[in-house]
């Protein structure tokens, strides 16, 4: 059975200029370029009429590749096509594309109307077959933007961005899910999240009751992640990695390092995290405490998703009172 979804309405037309000319998508295919083309990605652009014009990125589940639609009303048009991996794990919730498609479009509207931002990539169309194959059709963005590695010093734009973060993680907190693997890669200036990681319901994460592992990352996991304490919400997982970039972006250094399992989890049980404000950076103490308890062992000690995004909200704003006081007093004195 195949399920598909289609949301023609909202989507804006890129301009095409001249009708006289299309591109043909076989000739892709008949380009020596085609041989680096993954083979799920060029069966679905040759069934939909999509030309596939550079690779956008690729993880453990799935291809992103951006493609051109060739065909049909919305010629022309370019779009981020995101398609399953041919592989298969249990219990993996990523692997269902439309539940994904489903609950990406649900987060989209949910922070458009909550904050009037497209803080989410709208879903165009997806379609999900029985055999776990499947995609997702979304807007096309700059890979040059995905914060894979990016150092955003402490001011505005770093505040803006993990505020923004911490907004799409409250909506999918009060949907009663968790995203479980919120990693630098998956977020886009201005603090567009571009992927949900294996998003599921939330559910404890206690000895002798834990439902399952969470899928994480290295470097972002969090204590209970890696069975090393209880925690009895599985949301405060998302609290800590956010913690994480956030720490990463202000100061470009991990608070816990490690190249492998084991040396991450001794990190994790012994390192004492240098506090942002004594690495001589310039940020300020309120911002300091807030990182060191997103980032705590405890789970039961770490703010809510809800209480970080409010206290960043207030330093963000006092920054932005600062920022203008200071250009006034310039002003006065020029």
């Amino acid at each position: 059975m195949k399920r598909s979804l289609a949301i023609a309405d909202t989507i804006i037309m890129e301009s095409t200029g001249s009708a006289a000319v299309r591109p043909d998508p076989s000739r892709f295919y008949r380009d020596s370029t085609s041989s680096s083309l993954p083979h799920q990605i060029g069966l679905v652009c040759q069934l939909k009429g999509y030309l596939p014009i550079e690779e956008l990125g690729q993880g453990a589940f799935s291809y992103v590749w951006k493609v051109q639609e060739t065909e049909g009303k919305y010629a022309g048009r370019t779009g981020a096509l995101k398609v399953l991996r041919q592989v298969q794990h249990e219990n993996s919730p990523g692997l269902q594309l439309s539940d994904e498609a489903e609950l990406q479009q649900q987060i989209y509207r949910s922070v458009r109307e909550q904050f009037g931002e497209s803080l989410v990539p709208e879903v165009y169309d997806f379609e999900q077959n029985q055999d776990h194959s499947g995609y997702i059709l979304m807007p096309a963005y700059d890979a040059t933007a995905c914060l894979a590695s990016a150092e955003i010093p402490y001011g505005i734009e770093l505040l803006t961005t993990i505020r923004n973060v911490a907004r799409v993680h409250q909506v999918i907190h009060a949907a009663n899910k968790h995203n479980g693997d919120l990693k630098r890669r998956n977020v886009f200036r201005g603090g567009v999240v571009g992927d949900f990681g294996s998003c599921g319901d939330s559910y404890s994460l206690r000895e002798g009751v834990r439902e399952m592992t969470i899928a994480c990352t290295l470097g972002y996991a969090s204590p209970e992640q890696m069975s090393l304490v209880d925690s009895a919400d599985s949301r405060k997982t998302d609290v800590f990695s956010l913690g994480v970039m956030t720490y990463m972006f202000a100061s470009d250094r991990q608070p816990f390092g490690g190249k492998s399992v084991r040396e991450y989890v001794n990190q994790l049980r012994t390192e004492r995290v240098t506090p942002l404000e004594e690495l001589n950076i310039g940020v300020p103490k309120v911002f300091s405490d807030l990182v060191q308890s997103m980032i705590n062992f405890n789970p039961e000690e770490r703010p809510n998703m809800d209480d970080s995004a409010n206290r960043l909200e207030g330093i963000l704003v006092e920054e932005l009172r600062s920022r203008f006081s200071r250009e006034d007093q310039i002003q006065e004195y020029n």
